[in-house]
């Protein structure tokens, strides 16, 4: 199991903020990461599409984390660090960024590195449809990565710090095409319906690349 957080920061749409973003991310970056707080893999990048329509112009900002531990997430959120980093970016934010912290299934890292990545999540009412919309990820996940000669990349798992209980899976497509295709096999349709069966349900597609981390405090150097 991995501790998955997604991340959406939301900034004001201007110029100016845009291109301070921009220009400040390096600094804005090291004072996330250094000194690393539990990270194990990070993302950042951006939401190119929010239910098939295209935000690419909208500076949809994204990132995904994986934590050794959900302690460490939570010592974070209350650390001066994070508060460092909260004071000097919170001029740039149109509202404070969203948090969804996950346990996943498998890391977060093999998905995250795939040409396309797409995040499907669907908003859970009770106990008995977060187990059945478990069940769907899991043959969804066989399905992909058993029939397609695993070029599909899946990871998924239940929110662990939200009111609402969310179930994400999150898709790593070897290209555009690919998913395209895959996306209209019947084993995936279905799939897609029963989780809209259970609930409501969201699907962006997005681009990250990877951010370098210093080491962990008290790791071994190898």
């Amino acid at each position: 199991m991995a501790i998955t957080e997604l991340a959406f920061p939301i900034l004001k749409t201007d110029k100016a903020t845009i291109e301070e973003a921009e220009r400040s991310r390096p600094i804005f970056t090291k004072k996330l990461t250094d000194p690393n707080p539990g990270l194990l893999n990070a993302f950042r990048g951006r939401i190119l599409y929010e239910d098939d329509r295209s935000v690419r112009d909208e500076h949809k900002e994204i990132l995904i984390l994986e934590w050794q531990d959900e302690e460490s997430f939570r010592t974070f959120l209350g650390s001066d660090q994070f508060a460092a980093f909260i004071g000097i970016v919170q001029h740039l934010l149109a509202e404070p960024p969203k948090l969804q912290l996950y346990e996943t299934n498998t890391s977060p890292k093999d998905v995250a590195i795939a040409p396309v990545v797409e995040i499907v999540r669907v908003s859970i009412k009770n106990a008995e449809s977060r187990k059945a919309a478990e069940q769907v990820w899991e043959s969804m996940c066989k399905f992909l990565t058993e029939r397609h000669e695993q070029r599909i990349v899946v990871t998924y798992g239940a929110s662990l710090n939200l009111e609402e209980c969310v179930i994400v899976g999150i898709l790593g497509w070897p290209s555009s095409e690919e998913r395209s295709t895959v996306s209209n096999e019947a084993a995936f349709t279905e799939g897609l319906d029963s989780l809209r069966s259970l609930g409501e349900i969201s699907q962006i597609i997005v681009d990250v690349s990877p951010v370098a981390l210093p080491a962990l405090q008290g790791a071994s150097e190898t």
